[in-house]
């Protein structure tokens, strides 16, 4: 069995452990037993502690159903050994856990919302509430409160207790197994909260430093808030400094006016794209007038850009049946490969639009004025005005 100094003092950072069992696993793998550990294994929602045993990074830490504590290392070892926990991640874990014990506690007394799950993420944590919707005021009176919980710098305590001495006491709890009598790990707010919880947590509220709501999002069974506290937050808000500081720059416009050039921005495009929708129209327009003077002249009516897109293809393909519907036309448009249409009356392009898919290496369908798809071989196109050619003929 392993001792957990972090069970009791959640700032031990270092201790020197005694091996009790180095096993390899692989090559680089070594399962390796201390008699003790300032390492949490994790658990109840919060995630595992990195560090180093002896100089060598722990890949992974477990607790055993035996109560030894697992710590994966590369290298073996033996012998004595120092143990030391990475301060920054376990002080962000401390900050976030116990900040999710202030949220849900505040959340209880003054909305009684029903804590449903907890989850410590790598750049945000989130709670689940038991709830159909929240609203924004409801979630700044909460904040407002946690972070009013946190200036008051309130004392947060471990005890163990029997679950006799527990069934006395007003603590929140989840179902406890039946048969489990202890002795269970309470941590304390004073005044706010008792919680039986086997992770880490600061000693007081005011080393979370500040907590901040960061959204929501709706779940079949409640909803999800999302948040984030002392170091962690700074790191959001300096990030969000730097973001905004790009989006000024690139709209050469300060904070406050951020909305209005987005919507300038918007409207802009808007515009734009009118333009460019009457603009493309209009040379669709005079694309059939010509290609109708060549068929005129005895050229077969064809179309190729190399650049032309589906969308101006198929304003191409209207226009010209609009203005010739009994007259036969293949369009294509891209380099090697790219599209092609068929556009003529239902009985042309039922019998020819297949045959162009066929000799152009590709696939297609359509139903009734417009046969289209995808070409693999536009090298092959004279064949395919041939075939184009040959229907003209035999329809005339």
């Amino acid at each position: 069995m392993t001792e957990i100094l972090c069970k009791t003092d959640s700032f031990a950072r270092s201790v020197r452990a005694t091996v009790i069992e180095c096993v390899a696993t692989a090559p680089d793998r070594f399962h390796v037993v201390l008699d003790r550990t300032v390492v949490y294994p994790g658990g109840g929602g919060q995630p595992a502690d990195c560090g180093t045993v002896s100089g060598y990074p722990i890949l992974d830490v477990r607790m055993r159903p035996d109560g030894g504590v697992e710590h994966v290392l590369q290298a073996p070892v033996a012998g004595v050994v120092d143990v030391e926990v990475n301060w920054a991640a376990r002080l962000d874990f401390m900050q976030q856990h116990t900040a999710q014990h202030l949220m849900t506690a505040i959340a209880t007394a003054r909305f009684g919302w029903k804590t449903i799950a907890f989850h410590m993420n790598p750049d945000r944590s989130d709670i689940e509430f038991e709830l159909d919707s929240v609203s924004r005021q409801d979630l700044m009176t909460l904040e407002e409160a946690v972070n009013q919980a946190v200036f008051d710098d309130l004392p947060v305590s471990i005890s163990f207790v029997s679950r006799e001495q527990m069934s006395s006491m007003n603590v929140r709890s989840r179902l406890l197994p039946d048969g489990l009598e202890g002795p269970f790990r309470l941590v304390g707010i004073e005044g706010i909260d008792l919680n039986t919880c086997g992770g880490t947590h600061v000693q007081s509220t005011g080393q979370i430093q500040v907590v901040k709501i960061l959204g929501t999002e709706k779940l079949a069974r409640g909803v999800r808030v999302f948040y984030a506290a002392g170091s962690r937050a700074r790191r959001i808000f300096e990030q969000t400094i730097e973001r905004e500081s790009a989006i000024g720059a690139a709209l050469t416009t300060g904070p406050s006016d951020f909305i209005a050039s987005i919507e300038a921005l918007k409207k802009s495009g808007r515009d734009l794209d009118t333009s460019l929708r009457q603009l493309s129209a209009r040379l669709a327009g005079l694309v059939v007038e010509r290609m109708l003077e060549d068929a005129g002249s005895g050229q077969v009516a064809v179309y190729h850009q190399d650049e032309a897109d589906g969308d101006f293809l198929r304003q191409v393909a209207e226009r010209f049946h609009e203005a010739r519907p009994e007259a036969l036309a293949l369009l294509t448009g891209g380099a090697s490969e790219g599209l092609f249409m068929v556009v003529g009356s239902d009985e042309s392009v039922r019998r020819v639009g297949p045959a162009v898919a066929g000799i152009l290496q590709g696939r297609g369908g359509g139903r009734g004025a417009i046969f289209q798809g995808r070409a693999r071989a536009l090298s092959l196109w004279s064949e395919a005005v041939a075939i184009i050619a040959s229907e003209s003929a035999r329809s005339t």
